[in-house]
Order: structure tokens, then C-alpha cells, then sequence
């Protein structure tokens, strides 16, 4: 005997308490009114509906979806332990019997309102086998129609499966990318570093093209152990010294650093007219050349691969130490022909350029304004009117490496006292001794006290020449300031 107590939502014991009627339609668990309202089983491979109105596929679940509602068989992955199922209304309960519901439209809003297309299903035992697919049915011509379609889940698996493809190729692109950045980059910088003390032939640098620029920077050695660059190489962490040798071998001051001055002109002047029709250049040509920010075409890296001033530069041995420089302790797997330094040291002539990791920015050095970087500003100090024997001239630099005696500080307070001495037989005193003064590509004001006080003031020279400083401005020069901004904008006490 079964009491009423046990029978399922829907249905209900009848008279002899002996089995469960459904309550809308009187049948038999388990049974289903036909067309002529009589009860009968549901043909192998399907079931009731929980309403006991229509049969329905013996795979359509339940699960834990509400009473009247099913397991969307569009979803997929999900069984009678699935939490939190996706669940649709069973619209075959809502078609008269012996008809069955098509599939809803993926945009249909699920609801008990929702009419649903019915049709005669004749292949009512049409199964998917494949687990990934469900069984999607069209109602067409009153028929029902069967066929395969992918569920939800599948859907989504293969397009997060293509998203991570997308994202892994991406991501290795990203990452190429950023490689090749670092290496022009360092190559940038390690060419206009040392082309900077002519380290090659400056008359066969310029004679390159831009093409043939460009193609070098993107042109790293062919050489499998050589580094890739794991940090960029700061200005401050170069210094720049000379090997202390007889005062006899040492060229004149006005020439080192007049010529140094000279060379970095040159560099610049050639960069900026190789690079003068490129894109996207921006403000500085050095800039664009030691930022890595300019991938070359193909007929550049041609260029490059042809130019025989290219193929010196990027065997030469201290070009390689200074691609190969790390911040890391040299590695077991350094390359043979170029060990790799902590510390490197590229020779020059008596002129060294050494890379320290550990040198930190004591901010001893202002950074000239990035629209000045193609423009160097020089001033020569005389101790008399005879022009031939200039023994001070600084210049400025695109860079803030250390070390240069000759460097003119930017928008700096220079006393002439403590540029006396420097890599020379010769110790001129120039504190309260300058008679001829040069002023080139910019601005420089002059004081009589030593720490540019606004009070001390005497004048400013721009793009000037004065062979004899006149009354109290001679032999009056302690300190100076320069800037390339017009008529000393900026300048103490001007």
C-alpha cells in the first residue's frame, strides 16, 4: 500500500490508497492521456513530465530546479548534483499531447508566459551522443525537426580556450616586443655613448643614412650568449676618466675640451640629418635614437646589414661589453669573446667609460630640457685677449654622465675657481682673471662673487664674443650661469 504521504508534489492517493493519481489528469504516476483522454505508459526512452500531461525524453532532468521547470539541456555539464542550475521552464507540458516543444530561441527570456512552438515529434528517440552536443529541436511544418548543436558550456570552454591563445600569443608578442625595444635601446645608447668620445671614424658616421641608422639600432649581434638587457643603464651610472699619464702626451685643454664639445655636435648634427624626414621623431633626435621606440623597416635592417661603418660598430669589442653590461654578478654562461662585466670599462684612447650598477644619482648634474637635447651651449674663458690661447671651454651635453671636467652645467651656479686645475700641465687660477669671453648657442650671465649671488650680477652674453671684458667686468668673472633659454630667462639677479 502506498499512503497519500508519499506520493510526489502533483499527485495524490487514490480511493484504495493503493497508487498516485495525477491531479490535473487523473492518470496513473507514470502515465499520460492520450488523444482520446484514455491513460497510457510512455514509449521506451521516455518518462512523465512531473504533471503527469506529456512524456517526455527519459534524459530530461530535474536536477534541483524547481517544480515545473527542467535542466537546460542547452547549457550542458549539468546532472541531478549540479548547484545552482541553470533551469528553463519544461515547455513540453505546455503543448498538447502528443506534440512536443522546439527549442527556445537563445534571446527568449525564460517565464511561464512564454508560448512555446509545438509540433508532432516522430523521432521522439533521437539522442546526441556526443556529451558536448544537446538535442536542439525546430518546429517546422508542425513537425518536430532534430539536430546536434553545441551546448553553452562547450561554447564557452572553446572560447575561453581561444581567448588564452589570444591572450599566450599576445603576450608573447607583447614580450617580443618589449625585448626588441630594450635592445634598440641599449644599442642606442651604447653607440652614442661611445661615438660621443669618437670612438669610431666621426667622417664615416657621417656619411650614414638614416636607414642605415635606424637598421643599426635595430640590428642586435648575432651572438646566441649575448644578454639581453635586464635593466636600463642610467646617465649617472657612467663616468667618464682618463689614464693618469705624462702631462707630455696630453693634448692641449682647449682641444679636449673644445673637441669633445665638437664631437658631440657632430653626433648630433648627424643624427638629426639622417633622421630628419622620420616619423614621429619628437623633439630629440638623441632621444629617439636611446629610447628604442623606433622599429626599422625592412629596407633599413637592409641598409644597415650592407653598411660596411654598420657591420665595424657592432663587432667592435667595446660596443659588445657595453651591450653585454648587466646589473647582475657576470653569469657562468657569459659569452666568450665579450665577458660579461658588472662593471665594464671601455678604453678610448687614454679616455675610459666605465658602467657602475652601483652608483647611485647624487643629483650633482641638472638634465638639460628634453627640447634642448639636439643643441649643445659652449662658453671659452681667455686670460687674455689672444683668442689662441683659450684655456677653459665647457659645453654641454645631452647626457648626465660623470666625470666630464668639461662639462657646463645646466641652469647651474659654476664658480671659475673650482675649474682651475684639470688634466694639464697647466694650473691657471681663473678666479678674478678672465679677459676674453665666447658664448655659443645660448646664454650665460656672469657674477664678480662665487656662488652666483643676484646681488653680484655684472652681464649676461648670448651667441657672443668679447675679446676684452671692458671696466670693472675684467678680470672681475667668479662664477656663471648658462640656459638655453633667450636672454638668460631664469638667471640669479636677472
Amino acid at each position: 500500500m502506498t499512503p497519500c504521504k508519499d506520493c510526489p508534489p502533483g499527485t495524490k492517493a487514490d480511493a484504495d490508497n493503493e497508487k498516485c493519481l495525477y491531479d490535473e489528469t487523473g492518470c496513473e504516476e507514470g502515465k499520460v492521456p492520450d488523444k482520446r483522454k484514455k491513460c497510457r505508459k510512455c514509449r521506451k526512452g521516455q518518462i512523465a513530465d512531473p504533471l503527469g500531461k506529456t512524456c517526455v525524453d527519459q534524459n530530461k532532468q530535474n536536477g534541483k530546479c524547481p517544480q515545473g521547470k527542467i535542466l537546460d539541456p542547452r547549457q550542458g555539464s549539468q546532472d541531478a548534483r549540479t548547484e545552482k542550475p541553470v533551469c528553463i521552464d519544461d515547455d513540453d507540458s505546455k503543448c498538447e499531447a502528443p506534440q512536443k516543444a522546439a527549442t527556445r530561441p537563445k534571446k527568449t527570456q525564460d517565464g511561464p508566459d512564454v508560448k512555446p512552438q509545438c509540433g508532432v515529434d516522430e523521432k521522439s528517440d533521437h539522442r546526441c551522443d556526443d556529451t558536448r552536443t544537446y538535442d536542439h529541436k525546430e518546429a517546422k511544418g508542425g513537425k518536430i525537426s532534430h539536430s546536434c548543436r553545441s551546448t553553452k558550456d562547450t561554447d564557452d570552454r572553446k572560447k575561453e580556450k581561444y581567448d588564452k591563445r589570444v591572450k599566450e600569443v599576445k603576450g608573447d608578442i607583447d614580450k617580443k616586443d618589449k625585448r626588441d625595444q630594450k635592445r634598440r635601446g641599449r644599442m642606442g645608447f651604447c653607440f652614442t655613448l661611445l661615438a660621443a668620445f669618437e670612438a669610431w671614424n666621426m667622417a664615416d658616421i657621417q656619411k650614414m643614412s638614416g636607414d642605415e641608422f635606424d637598421g643599426m639600432i635595430n640590428m642586435w649581434p648575432d651572438q646566441p650568449n649575448l644578454p639581453d638587457p635586464d635593466k636600463d643603464i642610467a646617465d649617472y651610472m657612467v663616468r667618464i676618466y682618463k689614464e693618469p699619464v705624462s702631462y707630455v702626451i696630453i693634448p692641449d685643454i682647449a682641444q679636449a675640451g673644445g673637441g669633445l664639445g665638437a664631437a658631440i655636435r657632430a653626433l648630433i648634427g648627424v643624427i638629426k640629418g639622417a633622421l630628419s624626414g622620420a616619423k614621429n621623431l619628437g623633439p630629440s633626435a638623441i632621444k629617439a635614437i636611446r629610447t628604442g621606440n623606433r622599429p626599422a623597416s625592412a629596407g633599413a635592417k637592409n641598409a644597415a646589414k650592407q653598411s660596411s661603418t654598420v657591420g665595424r660598430i657592432v663587432k667592435d669589442q667595446r660596443f659588445l661589453e657595453c651591450l653585454a653590461a648587466t646589473a647582475g654578478i657576470a653569469a657562468t654562461a657569459a659569452l666568450p669573446e665579450v665577458p660579461q662585466k658588472n662593471v665594464p670599462d671601455m678604453a678610448i684612447g687614454i679616455t675610459h667609460i666605465s658602467i657602475d650598477w652601483n652608483r647611485v644619482d647624487d643629483g650633482s648634474i641638472k638634465a638639460v630640457p628634453e627640447q634642448y637635447l639636439d643643441r649643445t651651449l659652449t662658453v671659452a674663458l681667455g686670460l687674455d685677449t689672444d683668442e689662441t690661447k683659450y684655456v677653459r671651454q665647457w659645453t654641454t651635453f645631452p647626457h648626465e654622465f660623470r666625470g666630464l671636467h668639461w662639462r657646463l652645467k645646466y641652469e647651474t651656479c659654476m664658480a671659475t675657481k673650482d675649474y682651475s686645475t684639470g688634466w694639464s700641465n697647466r694650473d691657471e687660477d681663473f678666479d678674478n682673471s678672465v679677459t676674453d669671453i665666447e658664448v655659443w648657442g645660448g646664454c650665460c650671465s656672469f657674477y664678480d662673487g662665487q656662488l652666483c649671488e643676484p646681488g653680484s650680477f655684472m652681464f649676461s652674453a648670448q651667441d657672443r664674443e668679447d675679446g676684452q671684458l671692458d671696466g670693472p667686468h675684467n678680470d672681475a668673472i667668479s662664477s656663471m650661469w648658462c640656459t638655453f633659454e633667450p636672454n638668460c630667462k631664469g638667471a640669479p639677479g636677472v
